[in-house]
């Protein structure tokens, strides 16, 4: 990747070499890719589509990336379904009448 191009409007970045691998990811897989111009951003409209995230890149200049929504849940997320299914089987085991409940 050696500029990065704006998928509305054809800016290119002034920026030739990223510094960051793991961003570099984010913008090679992305769906589309916006620059950070204030009149591009008055001409276009940016809509993200459902199921689509946008993501602001302060080191990259400020461009945007517009990616699939990731399929990983949050810590608090997992939390809550783990305790969700510990208090289910607790159910499950006082209505089959078990005296050993965990």
């Amino acid at each position: 990747m050696d500029k990065l191009v704006c998928s509305l409007c054809g800016c290119e970045s002034s920026q030739k070499r990223f510094k960051y691998k793991d961003i570099n990811e984010h913008f090679e897989k992305a769906y589309q890719i916006w620059c950070p111009r204030n009149c591009c951003k008055e001409q276009y409209n940016r809509n993200v589509p459902q199921g689509y995230v946008c993501n602001w890149w302060d080191d990259y200049g400020g461009w945007y990336t517009v990616e699939k929504k990731p399929n990983v849940i949050s810590i608090d997320d997992a939390r809550s379904i783990q305790k969700a299914k510990m208090l289910r089987d607790i159910g499950l085991q006082i209505l089959q009448g078990k005296e050993n409940i965990k």
